[in-house]
């Protein structure tokens, strides 16, 4: 009888998750206002996440942003994966997110090698230290799909394909521009898949998780 109930779109646990929730609870979207209210009609369809956060998600203040939304390419790439790779360390997720990191180096250095001929003489300082140093300390902070988001698609936003993407870019930043992946078209498809692959994953653990603790 528990396992039917469990089976019911709607019911408020983990086993009915949304589209949103896949990757919980490092790389899912931000959770569902209506389903933590109680209903969300959208059900497993619904591209926000249905699991539970024992923290609110934070977010990178304004200034913090603008200076993301100011350097190049390349330069947010070399600076952000790391941050990436020491979240995914402080998780427990460092083993299991091993290919989409591997996958994005990968990209980078194919990007970093066509950047370095285009780069002009004359480019921008780079931003004071300690501007960088508050920055990365906000960074850090981050859910990791959120520093996975900023590092290649400069917004706080990279699910491909779920509903309501747009909705989280609308903070003066947003557009098709912010959206632009800096990597060729076959090396974001690689970064993609590697990505989705992982929140598969994370998503059946939790679920089997959940099973095993329910029918103890």
């Amino acid at each position: 009888m528990a396992s039917q109930d469990l089976m019911t779109e709607g019911d408020n646990n983990l086993m009915t998750p949304s589209v949103g929730s896949l990757g919980h609870p490092e790389f899912c979207r931000r959770p569902c206002k209506f389903f933590a209210s109680g209903s969300c009609s959208n059900y497993i369809s619904c591209g926000y996440c249905h699991c539970e956060h024992e923290q609110r998600v934070t977010h990178l203040d304004r200034r913090n942003r603008e200076l993301l939304h100011s350097m190049a390419a390349l330069d947010r790439l070399e600076l952000l994966p790391p941050l990436l790779e020491q979240r995914l360390e402080s998780k427990g997720l460092r083993e299991v997110a091993g290919e989409l990191l591997q996958t994005l180096q990968e990209a980078l250095q194919e990007l970093r090698a066509t950047s370095e001929q285009d780069r002009p003489e004359d480019s921008e300082e780079p931003a004071p230290k300690s501007q960088i140093s508050r920055m990365k300390s906000g960074v850090r902070k981050l859910p990791c799909i959120s520093i996975l988001g900023w590092a290649v698609r400069a917004s706080p936003v990279y699910l491909s394909g779920l509903p309501g993407d747009s909705a989280d870019n609308q903070d003066g930043f947003g557009g098709d521009q912010a959206l632009k992946s800096p990597f060729s078209q076959a090396a974001d498809q690689r970064v993609t898949d590697a990505l989705n692959q992982l929140r598969a994953g994370m998503s059946t653990a939790i679920l089997t998780d959940d099973v095993l603790r329910i029918m103890m």
